[in-house]
């Protein structure tokens, strides 16, 4: 109620800016859904608004640009409503689609950023056309079952940017 409390205190003034540091922190999941649908009526009635969070996945659902601050210093500038950058995702066929893959990936300079089973499917990064990335992998002998372009996460940019690369 303390959250709820010192939004519309803020509100009351009718601000054409307003910051939020952490506004989520001890709602419960009804009061997050109403503060997301709040942020949103606002900014789209003019209101500028500064969300500082550490809950990207919350970030990602209301903010139409992204700054990603390490060590007090602004290291990247995400706008939200341009897909900045796509992945593929590919599901394969068997585990025995994985050594050549990985090996593709190795010669191409491509990083695999994650493995899942059940369906086995791979994601990854690459500037190649989906077109051209599939005709490699099928002549380095990987069976795929099935490419879609996925939207990187803000997670994935953030873990990109702390490790440096």
């Amino acid at each position: 109620m303390r959250q709820r409390l010192g939004l519309a205190q803020a509100l009351m003034e009718k601000p054409k800016l307003l910051l939020l540091d952490e506004p989520t922190n001890g709602l419960d999941p009804q009061g997050i859904i109403e503060l997301r649908s709040l942020i949103r009526r606002l900014a789209g009635s003019g209101v500028a608004i500064f969300l500082a969070s550490h809950l990207l996945t919350e970030v990602e659902q209301v903010c139409d640009r992204v700054l990603l601050v390490r060590e007090g210093q602004v290291r990247k500038h995400l706008d939200q409503k341009r897909v900045t950058k796509l992945a593929l995702r590919l599901t394969i066929s068997s585990e025995t689609d994985l050594d050549p893959l990985r090996e593709w990936a190795r010669e191409m300079a491509v990083h695999i950023e994650s493995v899942e089973d059940s369906p086995l499917s791979v994601e990854f990064a690459t500037e190649k056309s989906t077109p051209q990335v599939v005709r490699e992998l099928v002549e380095a002998g990987v069976n795929i079952e099935e490419v879609r372009k996925v939207r990187r996460s803000l997670e994935q940019e953030f873990m990109e940017l702390v490790e440096g690369k």
